[in-house]
């Protein structure tokens, strides 16, 4: 047995014995797995199920609101999720995020992160910044950092009601001042005060823990939360347990400090006795917290508006649409009238971007070159024209070199799993690693169009564009119809690739066949065959040859075929050539296959699946999350193989799967050894043609393992702070000298030390970068810093790592809105019914910071109306008018500032409001209230008259009794007094 089988076994083997040991509110329902195959678990509830859940019911309540999608496309259910491919990446982005929170060095042990120990201040005030952050990279257009965030701040969320004693305290709802600046989550216990005592056994010798929690405790409706083993504060010190005082421990098998298994624990993670011993919670918890997720993704929606709001979760909306310009003025505007008759073709498919970005080499930089706004896109757009094939633009000969820092920059800006299209008239030899690795961790495909005749590139950079899902393309030497429509169709997502070899061995003496299987739903297949060959041959499903007919696309490097129907079947190519060659056959489809790499985290606080930060390295072991979007609902592909292959199309590992649903997820383990390699899915379906797909980005290795040490322990930083993040270098190969560099978007990054690492193989060295961060730094601003590493141009060696955090918070805002009521003529005093009658009043909510974010209805049956005001506004002053009926007396409305300030606007309490409902002296009770109360009193002495009677008689016969029994010895211990 070869040593990939071994190591193949072995981590099949981990990963049963992970299951057996993990069922939690961990980071996902298996465990470590977002993306189940080979294992199973079966909690009911976890972060991962908790988040698809609220994220589902927010998305299917914006989407019916907005009509963007049919309720049938958003139809949501845990066992057979059925909605949007993109909905569905972005519900993985938030998933993995929050199941990471368990396993990144700067969360795993943090108590804030988790409300551990008690930290529900500094937990709160986490939240606050996370949220001020997500909300900062909304406007900003910065959505895959806002779900990054977003994950984050539903772990610590989650975890309030599953580590604190909330549900304990018999709550049946969230805490709705959690992550509400200004406001106390509640009566929380003071340091030194006991909270529980050790559980006892049963008969067993199992730990009871159901009344562990003090009886004190709960009278005084105190907030407690258990101690982690080896939690540390924020500036790395491990926190001590004040044992003697009797504080709560997290508890359970999982803990590491055995006194906490002996003395129990009130985590209600799962609904495993071993694991939570408050396992009979569980499902309370997870419900509360499900509901508090929700509570904060439609807030969330409330604050930044329903326009981006879609954008975040991509509902209605499409990848990101970048453009890059180094391009002459002759070449200007026939590129920007394509780009127009894109816009103009997604409008009629009613979506659009979820954001644009348009750079020019050789022009200042805008603001307006990034943007969600349609509308001031297109202005740029036309500025951008102008400026082209102005006065320095005239003649052909104006070039304009391409650099590195704009593709840099509009990779950073671009949304996930987005093309990025790169016009430029001068000849382009290649592109650094730096960028080639960036734009594989964002995964943005990277387009190289080039405009001018004369214009040539290097194999290089056709090989590393590939790599990203991108190409190449003289857009001299192809129809306009062509381009516009692969620019649309990467924006849509629909351009898949069915097969891709590349051929550098001698042919047989009949040529190379490849086969090429079409399904139902490809259309506007196309092949490319790069090289040179002598001959082709053509068959269709039927065996029959077929013409291919070239497509004005083709040049001396590339040639383009159509496909003459898009008839399902194998099709065979079969090409004669003595030279290297490649195939890649592509189409439109709404089906296609993405994957992410992790690898596990076993030593934290669950065995998690982290995602890779950078390249795999050569010979470690992996599990690779494949996603399988598009499936047609009710559709099923049997017989699925899940297949990593390498740049010749050989297989090199091979799983079976079943795909069975629109959405489908799988795990698979995965070791590589140094090269590029692709993901490919097979299957069959429901019509028994072969429906296949390969992976748009390549895998490639590296010899050198990067990764970060220590990082800010809140992923927050304050502006005016100096911050150091520490890295770490294992060179896998031969012995080399690498090369470091660091660098960020808004020059932060002052140092990093060492610039250049001598490493023998299999040694490890670290480093150091420091930032420091201004004054004026925007509160909630993403700070993207990137470590590079290389031993010259060796793309074996090469690898690049990235660290992101934001500008923590600075509350300048410190007062709650307040409001003022106006009472109205009512007739509430009359003895009629109630449900007849009706009072009203109105008011106006004011705030004297930085604006109203939104005003709720606490309490009240009426009808609450606001002037003006659809929320998220930056807005001070707010009309309001209340009408109801004379059963409903009371109204609470709740009011929130942007800085997060929070008041309430009690009317119950208002001397006017009394006065005006009952000006005869009688408040806030009716008639018939009173004939309730006159009953009750009533009974009242009633019942205290016969209990006095009863307690007299009592003890008349007790005296009887001990009085018979000082004369008697008669034994009365059965007696019954």
């Amino acid at each position: 047995m070869d040593t990939y089988n071994i190591q193949h076994i072995r981590l099949i083997c981990l990963g049963i014995l992970i299951v057996l040991y993990c069922d939690a509110f961990t980071p996902d329902e298996k465990c470590a797995l977002p993306f189940p195959i080979l294992f199973q678990g079966h909690t009911p509830h976890t972060h991962i199920s908790i988040s698809e859940e609220a994220l589902a019911l927010a998305t299917l309540g914006y989407a019916q609101d907005n009509k963007k999608q049919s309720t049938r496309e958003l139809k949501f259910n845990i066992n057979n999720t059925d909605i949007s491919k993109l909905v569905s990446q972005v519900r993985n982005e938030i998933t993995f995020s929050n199941a990471e929170v368990d396993s990144s060095y700067d969360t795993a042990y943090l108590p804030a992160a988790h409300y551990d120990d008690e930290k529900f201040v500094e937990a709160n005030s986490l939240l606050i910044d996370l949220k001020e952050a997500i909300t900062t990279s909304i406007f900003d257009g910065d959505y895959k950092y806002a779900r990054y965030l977003t994950g984050k701040y539903l772990h610590t969320l989650q975890d309030f009601y599953s580590h604190s004693n909330w549900v304990e305290l018999n709550n049946t709802e969230s805490n709705r001042y959690l992550g509400v600046f200004g406001k106390s989550v509640g009566n929380v216990a003071s340091p030194n005060e006991a909270t529980c005592q050790t559980c006892t056994l049963d008969r067993s010798f199992a730990l009871n823990c159901k009344e562990n929690i003090l009886t004190s405790v709960i009278q005084k409706n105190m907030l407690t939360s258990g101690y982690y083993s080896a939690q540390r504060d924020n500036n790395g010190k491990e926190v001590t347990k004040n044992i003697p005082n009797g504080k709560c421990y997290y508890g359970g098998s999982k803990e590491r400090d055995l006194t906490a298994n002996l003395f129990g624990g009130i985590n209600k993670d799962s609904n495993n006795e071993d694991l939570s011993p408050h396992y009979y919670l569980h499902d309370k918890a997870a419900a509360i917290a499900t509901d508090a997720s929700y509570e904060f993704l439609n807030g969330l929606r409330f604050t930044v508006g329903d326009d981006q709001f879609g954008r975040f979760l991509k509902i209605g909306h499409c990848s990101s649409f970048g453009f890059v310009f180094a391009v002459d003025g002759n070449a200007a505007k026939r590129i920007i009238g394509n780009v127009r008759q894109v816009l103009s073709n997604l409008k009629r498919k009613n979506t659009s971007p979820t954001k644009y970005i348009c750079l020019a080499a050789g022009l200042p930089y805008d603001k307006e070159a990034i943007t969600s706004d349609q509308d001031v896109f297109q202005m740029h757009l036309n500025q951008v024209e102008k400026s082209l094939i102005g006065t320095y633009w005239k003649t052909a000969d104006s070039f304009i070199n391409l650099n590195d820092d704009i593709i840099e920059n509009a990779i950073r800006h671009s949304d996930t799993d987005s093309p990025l299209f790169i016009f430029t008239s001068s000849s382009v030899n290649d592109i650094t690693l730096r960028i080639q690795s960036l734009a594989i961790h964002w995964n943005v495909k990277l387009y190289f169009l080039l405009t001018d005749h004369n214009a040539t590139f290097d194999e290089n950079l056709l090989k590393k564009a590939r790599s990203t899902g991108g190409d190449v393309i003289d857009i001299n030497k192809v129809d306009v119809t062509y381009l516009v429509q692969t620019m649309e169709a990467e924006v849509l997502k629909q351009l898949v690739t069915v097969v891709y070899d590349e051929i550098d061995q001698p042919p047989t003496i009949d040529g190379n066949p490849h086969l090429i299987p079409i399904d139902d739903t490809l259309s506007n297949v196309f092949v490319e065959i790069a090289g040179n060959y002598k001959s082709l041959n053509f068959t269709d499903s039927s065996g029959n040859y077929r013409m291919l007919t070239e497509s004005p696309g083709s040049s001396n490097n590339s040639r383009f075929f159509r496909f003459p129907t898009n008839e399902p079947g194998i099709w065979i190519l079969t090409v004669s050539s003595n030279e290297k060659y490649s195939v890649r056959v592509k189409g439109w489809s709404k089906v296609d296959v993405t994957y992410s790499l992790h690898y596990l985290v076993y030593k934290s606080r669950h065995p998690v699946l982290h995602r890779i930060n950078g390249k795999p390295t050569v010979g470690s072991d992996y599990f690779m999350a494949v996603f399988v979007g598009g499936i047609s609902v009710g559709a099923h592909c049997s017989s699925a193989s899940v297949d990593i292959i390498d740049i010749s199309g050989r297989t090199i590992h091979m799983f079976n799967a079943s795909i069975d649903s629109i959405n489908t997820n799988l795990t698979i383990p995965v070791k590589f050894n140094f090269g590029e390699y692709r993901l490919r899915i097979t299957c069959i379906d429901l019509s028994g043609h072969i429906l296949q797909r390969i992976a748009s980005r390549a895998i490639q290795t590296t010899s050198s393992k990067l990764g970060l040490t220590k990082t800010p322990s809140t992923t927050l930083i304050k502006s005016g702070e100096v911050t150091k993040i520490s890295f770490n270098l294992q060179n896998l190969g031969e012995r080399s000298i690498f090369e470091v560099f660091a660098d960020d978007d808004d020059g932060y990054v002052t140092e990093w030390r060492p610039h250049y690492l001598s490493l023998g193989r299999h040694r490890t060295s670290s480093g150091e970068v420091t930032l420091r961060i201004p004054n004026d730094a925007i509160p909630g601003k993403r700070i993207l810093i990137v470590i590079s590493v290389s031993s010259g141009n060796d793309n074996v060696t090469h690898n690049s790592i990235v660290f992101t955090s934001s500008v923590k918070m600075k509350i300048l805002d410190h007062f709650p809105p307040s409001c003022t009521v106006n009472m109205k003529p009512n007739n509430c005093s009359s003895n009629d019914n109630c449900s007849l009658l009706s009072w009203s009043a109105e008011g106006t909510i004011l705030d004297s910071g930085i604006g109203i974010q939104r005003i709720e209805k606490i309490i009240g049956e009426g009808a609450l109306t606001l002037a003006n005001f659809s929320g998220g506004d930056d807005v001070d002053e707010v009309h309001w008018n209340y009408t109801s009926n004379c059963c409903s007396l009371n109204l609470n409305l709740a009011m929130f500032d942007l800085a997060g300030n929070y008041a309430e606007c009690d009317l119950a309490s208002a001397s006017e409001f009394n006065d005006s409902l009952y000006p005869h002296g009688v408040k806030l009770v009716s008639p018939g209230l009173s004939i309730c109360i006159i009953v009750i009193l009533i009974s009242g002495v009633t019942i205290l008259i016969i209990l006095w009677v009863r307690s007299h008689f009592v003890k008349q016969r007790y005296r009887n009794v001990s009085q018979y029994s000082d004369n008697d010895s008669t034994d009365f211990t059965d007696t019954q007094v």
